[in-house]
């Protein structure tokens, strides 16, 4: 086996002393040691850690000016204002504008005599942009806004009410929402929710609108000892509350409450079975209920269901995949997926194809949009990796389209092209890769390569237009990403075929693409990085430890990477819901499976390539533990003077939100990556 390069523009790496301790876990008779254990609580000890591990960062930060010219070049790629398509709730009209340099839209209304109003400016809530939108949701007439807020980037939100007219922000609050959407009622006297109680249970409620939270009524209590994670959503007719039920394990399950009859009692539609597919409501019909699902179809159909009838096939499974669906004017909208580009069909209400949308590109999205449901005026957009997205009127019921938003990009992207690669995983599978390039890049082996995954939880990769590429590519980097198992790209199979026993399919297939890659000389191990986040931070970590000798920065960002603890103890609030993912250490083949490969216990002598880990220390979904643990582990088993680095953000929580924040951010990131592979900068 070959080694990582080590020819780093750095000294070399003094790192922090981190403390080992005695910790020793029992699973199955089985002795695991946890020596930083300590570094998952807060204490004088870890901040002592944290801070020293930031003053080893700055010994490796690039020049300031660099990252300055980066994120400016990134800044300016658009219009100093950028409006979105104009919408209309009732007879009120609204925009969403973004002003260049800061982190939020703004939302607007348009006023009957043509002027403005601005009915909310997330940008005002903190300095830094660490108060973050977490929600936004409109009444049905636009009368009222209601709003949730997100301290340092995390899972807690804080809802408010607005009234659009005055501006006034009603004293109306919700307790304990996280997670939650509102669902208004059409007369807009108030909205269902979701609280998460202290003991993790999710409750729906119903807000009556200027009222104090402790007079809301629940309308979906599950029993104490149900640790499903449950959702809501209404029917457009305001007749059915749909509760969803996510277990552990298994698919989704659907109940349905019948508002016009008083009761609160829930009626079983869908019935949950073993394998881990989704089922949502569309749309209904009196008391029938339209509905897109998985089940006994894993690549998606649509179907009719009255409770308690046999299930009836509106558009059958097809060789492509469901994405989504929608009713609009009488209309079935259904987005499908070949692999490589999405499209529309557009049925009649009997399942009659009446059109198909496809876009202009090989490989690229379309995607679908639409202002009310009884309204045919919809709007279709296109993008690819080397389009940006364009957006068209269109009418459900006639086909008439018109251009409604043309990209204001205000740079060239003909000098780019789009490749398509394929890559064959250990047990023969092809794995697709899509790539975008300088049209004029020589297959030397030799082009900085960025090579992007994910590989869980049916998230599917898709050929969009990625703006904060644009400076990498400039520069003759190729940015890919690889379509591997444990995603939706190709149905549920695709999906369950990368979890739980199976989740090592999904490094081989990343592994496989990275091989690829290298094999037809688009790069080298000496020039190729790999990214991923949170479910993609453990898919960067197995990787760089499983192959080390293949690239030369892992760069993992909020990962999940000790999977022994992971729904467990602290850990647990969001992660007992991903034992449908992973497995769990309560059961003896799924433990011995996820200890080969679990990062934090996988951290064997070796020489590495450079890590740049990345985190934020408020994350309340995947916990920073997960990374100082992995991070701590490396630094003490690299054998190279390649770096083993940690940025942690202590303002932000699972990722960045706010564009000004992100262009930093990535302007840091991308600037560390010039230097450290020697890659000339030049500005856009």
């Amino acid at each position: 086996m070959s080694e990582p390069a080590e020819t780093v523009p750095f000294p070399a790496p003094q790192y922090p002393e981190t403390m080992r301790g005695p910790v020793v876990d029992v699973y199955h008779g089985v002795e695991v040691a946890d020596p930083y254990r300590w570094l998952e609580y807060d204490s004088p000890e870890r901040t002592a850690w944290m801070n020293a591990q930031g003053e080893l960062l700055e010994q490796y930060a690039p020049p300031e000016a660099m990252v300055e010219s980066i994120r400016e070049g990134m800044e300016n790629i658009y219009p100093d204002v950028l409006d979105s398509i104009r919408f209309t709730y009732g007879d009120r009209a609204f925009l969403q504008r973004f002003y260049k340099g800061q982190n939020y839209s703004q939302l607007i209304e348009l006023l009957p005599d043509g002027g403005e109003r601005v009915v909310t400016d997330p940008n005002t809530w903190s300095p830094d942009g660490s108060i973050a939108p977490a929600g936004r949701q409109l009444s049905p007439q636009g009368n009222y806004l209601a709003q949730a807020r997100s301290p340092k980037d995390n899972d807690e939100q804080e809802w408010t009410i607005i009234n659009v007219t005055t501006g006034e922000e009603l004293p109306d609050s919700l307790p304990q929402a996280k997670n939650t959407a509102t669902h208004w009622l059409e007369d807009e006297s108030g909205f269902f929710y979701c609280r998460t109680l202290d003991n993790n249970q999710r409750v729906v409620y119903f807000h009556t609108l200027g009222s104090h939270s402790d007079t809301d009524q629940a309308y979906f209590t599950p029993e104490a000892d149900d640790k499903t994670y449950y959702g809501s959503s209404l029917s457009h007719d305001n007749r059915w509350l749909y509760i969803y039920g996510n277990p552990p394990a298994g698919s989704n399950t659907v109940d349905v409450i019948d508002l016009q009859s008083g009761s609160k009692t829930p009626t079983r539609l869908v019935e949950a079975d073993t394998t881990d597919t989704s089922t949502y409501v569309i749309f209904n019909h009196n008391d029938a209920h339209i509905l897109a699902t998985e089940q006994g179809s894993p690549k998606g159909r649509v179907i009719r269901l009255v409770a308690g009838q046999d299930w009836q096939d509106v558009v059958p499974e097809s060789d492509d995949v469901l994405e989504n669906a929608s009713v609009v004017a009488d209309r079935l909208i259904a987005r499908y997926n070949d692999g490589l580009r999405s499209y529309l069909k557009i049925f009649e209400m009997n399942g009659q194809l009446v059109d198909t949308i496809l876009p202009p590109d090989e490989v690229g999205i379309t995607s679908f949009g639409y202002y009310k449901f009884d309204n045919p005026e919809a709007y279709v957009t296109f993008e690819s990796p080397v389009r940006p997205a364009t957006t068209y009127s269109y009418n459900v019921l006639t086909g008439e389209t018109a251009l409604l938003k043309a990209s204001e990009l205000l740079v060239d992207t003909s000098n780019y092209r789009v490749g398509v690669d394929y890559a064959t995983s250990k047990d023969g599978t092809k794995v697709p890769i899509v790539y975008c390039a300088p049209k004029d890049l020589v297959a030397d082996g030799t082009a900085p390569t960025i090579l992007y995954g994910y590989g869980g939880f049916s998230s599917s990769m898709r050929p969009y237009f990625n703006s904060t590429a644009l400076p990498w590519l400039e520069n003759g980097g190729v940015y890919a990403i690889a379509y591997i198992r444990g995603g939706g790209e190709f149905g549920n199979e695709w999906h369950e075929a990368g979890t739980k026993l199976g989740k090592q399919r999904v490094f081989d297939d990343f592994i496989a693409c990275a091989e690829q890659l290298i094999d037809s000389k688009i790069t080298s191990p000496d020039s190729l990085v790999i990214m991923g986040g949170s479910n993609g931070g453990l898919l960067v970590g197995a990787s760089l430890l499983q192959r080390p000798e293949l690239f030369r920065v892992a760069m993992p960002s909020s990962g999940l990477l000790d999977m022994l603890r992971y729904d467990k103890d602290e850990h647990a609030e969001a992660g007992v819901y991903w034992q449908a993912e992973y497995g769990t250490t309560d059961n003896e083949a799924e433990f011995l499976n996820l200890l080969s490969y679990s990062p934090v216990h996988n951290t064997a002598p070796a020489k590495y390539p450079v890590v740049y880990a990345s985190v934020g220390e408020h994350d309340d979904r995947v916990l920073p533990s997960h990374t100082y643990k992995f991070i701590a582990g490396l630094q003490a088993a690299q054998l190279a003077l390649n770096p083993i680095l940690i940025d942690i953000d202590t303002s932000s929580g699972h990722g960045l939100s706010g564009a000004a924040r992100n262009q930093q951010e990535t302007a840091k990131e991308y600037a560390f990556l010039f230097q450290t592979l020697g890659v000339p900068y030049s500005a856009i």
